[in-house]
């Protein structure tokens, strides 16, 4: 019972930033309709972390390293079909070991394919296949390979507004997780752009700067080799961002955030959920995590990517 009343509970306090929860693979469709496409992203994020209510009173830290590329191979001279090619590289770690908090290294591994044709000057579509690779690397077999995928679909209903909807599924270590995602591009004057449903407002200060608001989500597993366990990551994170264009196409962003939602929970293999999930919404009951709860608090923040401008016809 406590594990349904917190599935609704994720359900309806967090089903807003949930639609966003489904990048988590770091796939940067959302840029469609901003005017550029996101090809690599570098981002390190360092989270200071509290055991509620333990015994011992010591603080940790956790580490996010995550590097993203999506890049295009065109396969016309207007660059309106072309091949998806990427890899999703990321680190995960915690230092100042916690007595109750015994996991230090996590990795993830996603190569990504597919397939992009912006149809007509509004129309977008896209699909692709994501095997990802989720585990401390101790012991790797070929059932840590899981396989999921994605189709995207963005329409341009005018200069200022893009609406855009992405299905999908993945594999994950507690059953199968479904993507299921609304966004919207709005942009309300030539400053402001990037207006939820799914996560930023941004203020254009000049040329090269961008101050605004974001939230980011975030649902994954890991498999930890010989302890026949997996460590489930959830988070939701509300911040504050000031972005800086070194040149024309690398732009340096800092985020000060809070996690309104942080989990990170360690399971028995043999514990799946009921349903799977959708997006990072449990769909049925779970039985008590391995680990005691963590203190929901701040995320400290710094990216670097190369965007590029967008085609169109």
């Amino acid at each position: 019972m406590e594990q349904i009343s917190r599935s609704i509970y994720k359900a309806y306090s967090f089903w807003i930033p949930g639609l966003v929860a489904g990048l988590f693979l770091s796939i940067s469709f959302k840029s469609h309709g901003q005017g550029y496409l996101e090809a690599v992203n570098l981002t390190d994020e360092l989270m200071p972390l509290q055991v509620k209510n333990s015994k011992v009173d010591k603080s940790f830290y956790g580490n996010n390293l995550q590097l993203n590329d999506l890049l295009p191979i065109f396969l016309k001279e207007d660059k309106t079909q072309f091949l998806l090619v990427g890899l999703d590289l990321g680190s995960f770690s915690f230092s100042g070991m916690h007595p109750d908090f015994p996991v230090t290294n996590l990795y993830s591994i996603a190569p990504k394919v597919g397939y992009g044709w912006r149809i007509t000057q509004r129309l977008f579509m896209s699909a692709m296949a994501i095997p990802v690779l989720n585990t401390d690397l101790n012991e790797v077999k070929g059932t840590d390979v899981h396989i999921g995928g994605i189709v995207h679909g963005a329409y341009r209903i005018n200069d200022n507004l893009s609406v855009k909807l992405t299905l999908g599924c993945i594999k994950q270590y507690y059953g199968p997780q479904y993507i299921a995602l609304l966004g919207f591009d709005w942009k309300i004057t030539e400053r402001f752009g990037d207006m939820p449903i799914y996560g930023t407002l941004s203020y254009c200060v000049s040329p090269k700067v961008n101050v605004g608001l974001n939230y980011s989500g975030v649902s994954t597993s890991y498999g930890l080799a010989g302890q026949n366990e997996y460590f489930e990551y959830t988070s939701v994170q509300l911040g504050v961002f000031g972005e800086y264009y070194l040149t024309s196409k690398l732009a340096l962003r800092g985020t000060v955030a809070y996690s309104a939602q942080r989990d990170m929970e360690l399971y028995n293999m043999a514990n799946k959920m009921a349903g799977g999930g959708i997006v990072y919404i449990d769909t049925g009951p779970q039985t008590t995590s391995l680990y005691p709860e963590l203190v929901n608090g701040l995320v400290y923040k710094l990216s670097l990517s190369v965007r590029f401008p967008e085609a169109r016809k």
